[in-house]
């Protein structure tokens, strides 16, 4: 299927740019909806950080130490994925 047959035809060409339909680095999630997101567990408010050139792989949330990841520029956040920012380090070997 080409990427031209993806929409129906009914869709307009305003809902295909508001999406990045075809836009380079559309993958990538836009900063406006990172604002809007919240926790899933909490309701408080998601950090998103970057590394420069690189797209945003994960969503931070502070109050709860977990990692919502990212995956093709879509946000999973359901706890079952997440994982935990301060998870115990595995202790070292005995000598």
């Amino acid at each position: 299927m080409s990427s031209a047959n993806r929409w129906p035809a009914r869709t307009s060409a305003a809902c295909k740019a508001a999406s990045g339909f075809g836009r380079p680095g559309a993958a990538d999630m836009d900063h406006r909806l990172i604002g809007l997101l919240v926790c899933p567990l909490r309701k408080g408010p998601l950090k998103a950080e970057r590394v420069a050139g690189e797209p945003l792989r994960e969503l931070l949330c502070p109050a709860d130490r977990m990692a919502f990841p990212v995956r093709d520029g879509i946000a999973v956040m359901l706890e079952s994925e997440a994982r935990a920012l301060d998870a115990p380090s595995a202790p070292a070997p005995m000598e």
